[in-house]
């Protein structure tokens, strides 16, 4: 693997605190808008982005854990998530919109491994909040879900351009979330109070 890449993400994983984590994340998106555009731009360049793949794939595994509140809540709670700036944006939501983004630019690269990546987090975390008896374990669960599903729209362009190849991870994900849909108006845990409005 390329050692500055394996560097790059050490020093990501060394960073102190989460606001110094999403500065680090904001050099990886470009990086990766950088693969994206030169990709394809002859085949001695591709070879030698795809090659990196162990390493965004280390880098995308890292990035869903400090992202996800079931995995890193302790972190995320410093940002501030209750002000707004002019676009309606709390730090939280800034914070997840670029997580989102790096997940865009990687599916450009690994559109397979990326999807069934998502596929399988939103997969557990179902079945995890139709278990789960604790509100507050429960709406940790919803907050990762909905940021799986923001990254499924960012890649959704995976379900029209290569409708044929997804079709059965399509169906897969559309009867989940007609049970999730389910579980939720079923469930008396998800109607306590406006807790869950911003989810």
């Amino acid at each position: 693997m390329n050692p500055s890449k394996i560097l790059f993400l050490n020093y990501t994983n060394a960073q102190p605190d989460i606001i110094a984590v999403e500065r680090c994340l904001n050099l990886w998106y470009s990086l990766l808008e950088y693969f994206v555009d030169h990709v394809n731009d002859d085949e001695k360049e591709k070879i030698k982005i795809e090659s990196y793949q162990p390493i965004m794939i280390q880098f995308m595994e890292q990035l869903f854990l400090k992202a996800r509140f079931t995995s890193n809540e302790y972190n995320l709670k410093k940002f501030n998530d209750k002000h707004e700036d002019i676009e309606y944006q709390t730090e939280l939501d800034h914070f997840i919109n670029i997580c989102a983004d790096i997940v865009l630019k990687l599916s450009e690269l690994y559109p397979e491994y990326i999807l069934q990546k998502l596929i399988s987090l939103f997969f557990n975390d179902f079945q995890h909040m139709q278990t789960e008896t604790m509100f507050h374990t429960v709406k940790n669960y919803a907050r990762d879900m909905k940021l799986t599903l923001q990254c499924f729209g960012q890649i959704s362009y995976l379900f029209i351009t290569e409708f044929e190849n997804n079709f059965n991870s399509t169906l897969q994900l559309i009867q989940q979330f007609m049970s999730t849909l389910s579980t939720c108006m079923e469930n008396e845990i998800y109607s306590k109070g406006n807790v869950f409005t911003k989810l």
